[in-house]
């Protein structure tokens, strides 16, 4: 970590081992944990603001109508990450030309929780097994033991 008149510059390589580097007014050796930390927080914003919910449109000014909303939202973020996250593992998201996800792991469930709902009539196992893994991450059962059913037609 070098510094420079109040600025700190770190740097790290990622999984990939492309090189990040970092420019903070922190005066720590963890700044690139600290943006680490930063970027999960600045993706559910963007989820919740303009990807996915856009919570901006709502234009609700009562709290307790506010706070009830962020909840439920909060509450499908994780919900469509985690249906992301499975289906992935069945069937996983394209990678594009510069080496990145097409789509975010909450993006990907969102989109498949989309389109079990919008024909939930014809998708009534699929609707259902969405709703157990809801279930389930709110009363703390192991991920492990969860499976998403109707991907590449495989239960």
């Amino acid at each position: 970590m070098y510094g420079i008149d109040g600025l700190r510059i770190a740097g790290a390589k990622n999984e990939k081992g492309e090189l990040i580097i970092v420019v903070s007014n922190v005066e720590k050796k963890s700044i690139i944990a600290i943006y680490k930390q930063r970027w999960e927080i600045e993706v559910l914003f963007s989820a919740l603001k303009k990807r996915g919910f856009n919570l901006e449109e709502t234009h609700l000014t009562d709290r307790k109508k506010i706070t009830l909303l962020f909840g439920l939202i909060s509450l499908s973020f994780v919900w469509s990450y985690f249906i992301g996250i499975l289906k992935a593992k069945k069937k996983p998201i394209d990678i594009l030309k510069h080496e990145h996800k097409e789509q975010s792991f909450f993006m990907y469930g969102l989109m498949h929780m989309k389109s079990i709902l919008l024909y939930f009539y014809e998708k009534v196992d699929e609707l259902a097994n969405i709703f157990e893994i809801f279930i389930g991450l709110i009363s703390g059962e192991n991920p492990d033991n969860m499976a998403l059913y109707g991907v590449g037609g495989k239960k």
